[in-house]
């Protein structure tokens, strides 16, 4: 199981996205699926002082000292911080839509940031992350 964190510990400019999201996801039902949750380990330790936590009902991955928010659990679905390699993940084919099982969607660069896509569980998702962060 991994621990929490408090909002005052992520309570930068750069996580203020990402956090007004994920505070509107306190208030739903459900959390990350346990792949997911896995997933974002699997890159966590791919990157210098990842760490995963729980905030709310979401597992997220937050790298280094910086405390970064780089990717987040979304039920059966994983998303990450591009940054500069938003584009190269689009051109091996990560998407910003996600359409669930009840067929309602989430384009998560409107939902969080435009350098946000969903993860594929490809290869370069690791890359994408060290480049950047």
């Amino acid at each position: 199981m991994y621990k929490s964190i408090a909002q005052n510990k992520l309570d930068t400019p750069a996580n203020q996205a990402a956090l007004a999201y994920l505070e509107m996801r306190k208030h739903r039902p459900g959390m990350t699926h346990p792949d997911i949750a896995e997933r974002l380990q699997a890159l966590g330790q791919q990157l210098p002082q990842g760490r995963v936590y729980l905030y709310g009902p979401s597992t997220i991955l937050v790298a280094g000292k910086t405390k970064l928010i780089v990717g987040i659990g979304i039920g059966t679905a994983h998303a990450l911080k591009t940054g500069s390699s938003f584009q190269n993940a689009i051109d091996v084919g990560a998407k910003t839509i996600q359409i669930w099982s009840d067929k309602t969607s989430l384009n998560i660069t409107e939902a969080i940031a435009p350098d946000w896509i969903f993860g594929g569980w490809k290869d370069e998702e690791a890359n994408w992350l060290k480049a950047n962060f």
